[in-house]
């Protein structure tokens, strides 16, 4: 039979070269009995076909990737083509290539004689079918020349080899790659060509597959005692279940899971291993330079999105969290547990580099605990020295690391009843192969609600929340937005005291000005706001000099009286704008807070305006403001005025619109019911502020506010817009250093606030509008 030589034409979902690289001296493959001379007949002849299209189908893949050519034996019948040799065995149902190292650097293929391979039943004949492509990749890594120079020393006779491994190549430092990427190649070409995706083994068996631990390094596995033997019966066990627990081959799902990140078309999640290949140093201590470098390139070479571009920093704990997620892949899985509204847990321990550990935490709460008022589960890693290595996980969610050093790290989700959490810490450092292991220590929280609904007298919870914010679910854009207590958040209570008291500090500000321009005309200067000294003396020596007239400094002394004339005439319209602020102040306050910090690697911002009860704030819980009987000469209608979020610049925002952005919808009960009446009526909830603490330089509680999205293009069965509903819900502990000095808190802030904050200040008239209701309703 022949290959093809366009294989793009049989297989389209290829990428790269269309056309088999000339680099491969052939794609064509020949089959003989073992001893390399005997032609195959009958079966054995029919068997040798389907492996041998096989074979030459993968071999162009491998061209149109750009993997090396391996230098395989020729068959001695037709030099154009590569040779495999049909083992005698009827019972090995895996294929192998050996030699292609040291003095003779030409590989021998040999294929299974199982017959029953043409036809796989087994769930682990399905797993072998394509073990031909995985020894074939095989003989191609062994014609990259770094690799090949210590591939070779590794695989010797008393070379070291792992503990709590299998003997052979899959007990090497590089086995993790040498048989991990290997083998997920031979996956990958099952699905391809036979249909279907592989499951997890442990909740999605599907087809048979390699395991191992991971709370050993990525690169030096371990399996369990138990299955290291291949006779006793736990391991045929586990064996009948689809499961072979392997050191090396074990790691292939790690090599899946970073070409799923990597690939942004079909192909590149097998080609990217061709960039690890390339590197030219870096792979001793298990390969993690090199195998860091390439994914950078790869990522790079592909354009993959940012999530992956730092290598193993963000592949590998991403990778714990999406498969590494029950505790049969952890040797040692901590257990953790904990009772009640209120109870710490601390647990002191050492992690390996580039490993992780599993922490199994069981939570029971109070029988009593209202279903709607949540328990708060919070996990801190405190500072502590390479913390920078680690990464906390819940679930499939990696937490982003703290803005500052001397923050605590740390993660908090409601519980609403009963539960087992798997919280995991991976350590892998920003250059992988410099990660060290390390001791770390870690605390696990059961605590009360964030608040409880207000009433007299009111009772708040015994524990607190942790400092900052954190956004528990939001659009994905901002799920994860969180902040410590260096992050920037900052707020403004306003009350009456401090509302009345700016009207007061406007007009004294003014009379002051007004004073300190007659100042300076009396000194011979003409005032310059933001002058710099030089200028200033400029403009002094300008005067001295005659450049300004007697008659234009008259005039400017004539301004400043009328200025005082016209404020002299306004003292009872700004005693009345005191007396309608303190109306509106009656049993009121103000709180006016914006939340910064990152969601991944973009900034993001949370902003919340409210009118509460009571002149000093205090703990209460509140709803959407109804506004529609409101009255300038009346309190404010108290509850939520407006909430608004962004994630990454504000110039963009704008830019881009907010068609495709979730909308925050609040409704009072009145406007629910007239949305009722609407043909296509979309209704909301009140929405929900609980506070805790409401005063002067500490706010801390908890916002929940419904989230709705236009689906574009889509409609009910009624003909109305279809809508995607979500929920925004953040709980916040901050603190800030106004003092009731200003109604405007924007005013307020000084421009190393700003700075603080990473604001540019040509947003600032940006952030104007959206305090002002003009970005978010």
């Amino acid at each position: 039979m022949r290959s093809f030589l366009c294989f793009a034409v049989f297989f389209a979902l290829l990428s790269g070269p269309t056309c088999v690289a000339q680099s491969w001296p052939t794609t064509d493959w020949e089959a003989l009995s073992e001893d390399g001379q005997t032609p195959l007949t009958g079966d054995r002849a029919t068997h040798a076909a389907v492996f041998m299209e096989m074979l030459e189908e993968a071999s162009a893949w491998f061209a149109s990737m750009g993997f090396r050519a391996p230098d395989l034996e020729r068959s001695p019948t037709n030099a154009n083509a590569f040779l495999a040799r049909v083992k005698e065995s009827r019972t090995e149902i895996s294929s192998g290539v050996t030699s292609g190292l040291g003095a003779s650097p030409m590989s021998v293929m040999r294929l299974t004689g199982d017959l029953d391979m043409t036809n796989p039943q087994s769930a682990m004949e399905h797993l072998m079918w394509g073990s031909p492509v995985h020894e074939l990749l095989h003989a191609s890594m062994w014609q990259y020349p770094a690799f090949r120079s210590v591939i070779y020393p590794s695989l010797q006779d008393g070379a070291p080899r792992l503990d709590r491994c299998p003997d052979g190549s899959d007990a090497t430092l590089l086995g993790w790659f040498n048989e991990g990427a290997s083998s997920v190649l031979q996956i990958r070409w099952y699905e391809r060509t036979r249909g279907g995706r592989y499951g997890h083994p442990f909740t999605d068996p599907g087809i048979a597959a390699w395991v191992r631990q991971f709370d050993s390094p990525i690169h030096a596995g371990r399996v369990p005692p138990q299955f290291q033997n291949s006779n006793t019966s736990a391991y045929q066990a586990e064996r009948a279940a689809g499961r072979s627990w392997r050191c090396g081959y074990g790691a292939w799902p790690f090599w899946y899971f970073a070409g799923n990140q990597l690939a942004k078309v079909p192909g590149q999640e097998v080609e990217y291993l061709r960039y690890i290949l390339e590197q030219p140093s870096g792979w001793e201590n298990g390969a993690l330079e090199a195998v860091d470098q390439g994914l950078k390139d790869a990522a790079e070479a592909f354009d993959s999105p940012n999530r992956v571009n730092d290598g193993l920093f963000e592949l590998y704990p991403a990778f714990i969290a999406e498969y590494a997620d029950t505790t049969a892949f952890y040797e040692h899985p901590v257990q953790i547990d904990l009772r009640g509204r209120s109870e710490v847990k601390w647990h002191d321990d050492f992690i390996e580099p580039v490993a992780s550990t599993a922490f199994k935490v069981s939570i029971n709460i109070d029988d009593n605990q209202p279903l709607d008022q949540p328990s708060r589960f919070r996990v801190t890693l405190d500072p502590q020295a390479h913390r920078d290595q680690f990464h906390l996980i819940e679930g499939q969610r990696v937490f982003g690391q703290p803005l500052a050093d001397q923050d605590p790290y740390q993660f908090e989700i409601p519980i609403r009843r009963d539960t087992t959490v798997l919280v995991r810490l991976a350590n892998v450092a920003e250059n992988a192969a410099e990660t060290e292991g390390t001791q770390y220590a870690i605390r696990f929280e059961l605590g009360g609600f964030y608040g409880a609904p207000a009433s007299d007298p009111y009772s708040a919870p015994d524990v607190d929340i942790p400092p900052g914010f954190f956004v528990m679910s939001g659009p994905p854009e901002l799920v994860d937005c969180s902040g410590g207590p260096e992050a920037g958040s900052v707020f403004d209570l306003v009350t009456r005291a401090e509302a009345v008291g700016d009207i007061r500090r406007a007009e004294d500000g003014a009379n002051e000005m007004l004073d300190d321009i007659e100042d300076s005309l009396d000194d011979g200067e003409v005032p310059l706001p933001n002058a710099t000294p030089a200028q200033r003396e400029a403009m002094r020596r300008a005067m001295q000099n005659g450049a300004v007239s007697e008659a234009q400094m008259a005039e400017m002394r004539a301004a400043i009286q009328a200025s005082r004339n016209r404020m002299e005439d306004q003292a009872t319209e700004i005693e009345d704008v005191r007396h309608e602020m303190r109306q509106r102040f009656e049993g009121r306050s103000h709180l006016i807070a914006s939340f910064l910090g990152q969601a991944g690697s973009e900034s993001c911002k949370l902003l919340l305006a409210a009118v509460l009860s009571g002149e000093e704030g205090g703990p209460q819980q509140l709803s959407v403001a109804d506004t529609e009987d409101y009255e300038n000469d009346g309190p404010m209608p108290m509850g939520i005025e407006s909430v608004g979020y962004l994630v990454g610049d504000v110039p963009e925002l704008i830019e881009n619109g907010e068609d495709d952005r979730y909308q925050i919808c609040m409704m009072t009960p009145r406007e629910q019911e007239r949305e009722q009446e609407r043909s296509c009526p979309v209704v909301c909830s009140e929405g929900q502020l609980i506070l805790e603490n409401a005063s002067q330089g500490h706010a801390k509680g908890m916002l929940r506010a419904e989230l709705i999205r236009r689906i574009p293009e889509q409609s009910t069965t009624s003909g109305c817009p279809a809508y995607e509903r979500g929920e925004l819900v953040f709980g916040f502990n901050i603190t800030s250093a106004n003092q009731g000095q200003d109604v405007d808190p924007l005013r307020g802030y000084s421009n190393e606030i700003f700075r603080a904050m990473g604001i540019d200040p040509n947003e600032m008239e940006l952030l104007l509008q959206v305090y002002s209701g003009q970005l978010f309703d």
